[in-house]
């Protein structure tokens, strides 16, 4: 089963905060242990390790605050949809008892 783009980038920016994570533990376990010995592209590690965790957790605030607007909507449509029910019940229930009246 194919997944979707939205799946797909799900899965990816996951990826991406754990990979992040897992790059700053590693930096700062090889630091301690004193096997790093502070070449310029190692210092940069940790800060390459939070970008991808910013920026992978950002996405996925995105996506939560896109599903939040989502079901924002549905329930706004949902109540109009209400509105416009009770409405015309209203108007049947006036419209019966306008026959009603007539008959007796």
């Amino acid at each position: 089963m194919a997944k979707s783009r939205d799946e797909v980038l799900n899965i990816l920016f996951w990826v991406l905060i754990w990979l992040g994570i897992l790059i700053l533990l590693v930096w700062i376990a090889l630091k301690v242990s004193g096997i790093i010995n502070s070449p310029v592209w190692f210092e940069t590690l940790p800060y390459m390790g939070i970008v991808l965790t910013i920026l992978g957790a950002a996405y996925q605030l995105g996506k939560i605050k896109q599903g939040i607007e989502e079901t924002e909507r549905k329930v706004n449509k949902l109540l109009s949809i209400e509105q416009r029910f009770s409405t015309m019940s209203h108007e049947h229930e006036i419209a019966m008892g306008r026959i009603k009246m007539k008959k007796h």
